[in-house]
């Protein structure tokens, strides 16, 4: 079993994929959302539920950047679990934690048009989240804020634990020396206009075409460098 190196803690539209590429690119296994035709969460907490390394199921590994997964009536945030994190610090001891960050404001607005992401936390909801309050922007910029104090707090004082900006010219630079590995790729995907929302959830769409589409292209061509997704 592969002793995992590295695992995101940022939630949605923080760049997460971003990572994921950056690290797939660069020589490792990355799990990102789905992994070995299940979604990624739901690994993870099958495992734990049986009393296991969360990670068991997933040991093919090196990194996981995205966990989270929230779709017909489940949602799944193993990133905002102060429990299962510090069994995933038990079991793998030399993880690295990520948490990329972005303006929540930003953020926000990404989340309100990918696809139904914002109608899913609608319905849904997550940790911090209630069902029916992510109608509300400012009720996301709030949840996204208060998510990376949990991390700051929970990670407070331990140097596996990294914070960066994905913005910064340096990111590459800064993930590559926390994780002992050069980054080769860096750049932006799943990006979507920063501009103001109103509020309201977002229309629905055939978001598994649309993922599918996107990442049969990101993933056979290069992407400009900048900031994130």
């Amino acid at each position: 079993m592969t002793s995992l190196k590295a695992f995101c803690v940022g939630l949605p539209k923080s760049a997460t994929t971003t990572l994921h590429l950056a690290l797939t690119r660069s020589g490792w296994v990355s799990a990102h959302w789905e992994h070995n035709g299940d979604r990624v969460g739901k690994q993870i907490y099958r495992a734990f539920e049986a009393g296991k390394d969360p990670i068991s199921l997933l040991s093919d590994c090196d990194a996981i950047t995205q966990a989270d997964f929230i779709a017909n009536g489940v949602s799944l945030w193993p990133q905002t679990d102060a429990v299962l994190l510090k069994e995933i610090q038990r079991h793998h001891p030399s993880c690295r934690f990520l948490l990329p960050v972005r303006d929540p404001v930003k953020v926000t607005n990404s989340i309100c048009r990918w696809l139904d992401l914002q109608e899913r936390l609608v319905r849904f909801g997550a940790p911090g989240l209630p069902p029916g309050e992510a109608s509300a922007p400012a009720a996301i910029e709030a949840w996204i804020r208060s998510h990376n104090d949990f991390c700051r707090s929970f990670f407070q004082g331990d140097n596996r634990f990294l914070e960066y900006d994905v913005e910064a010219p340096d990111a590459p630079e800064i993930v590559g020396r926390h994780l002992g590995i050069e980054i080769k790729w860096w750049g932006v995907t799943n990006q979507i206009a920063d501009a103001p929302t109103t509020g309201g959830p977002s229309a629905p769409r055939n978001w598994k075409t649309v993922i599918r589409r996107r990442w049969r292209r990101w993933s056979g061509g290069r992407a400009k460098v900048a900031s994130a997704d």
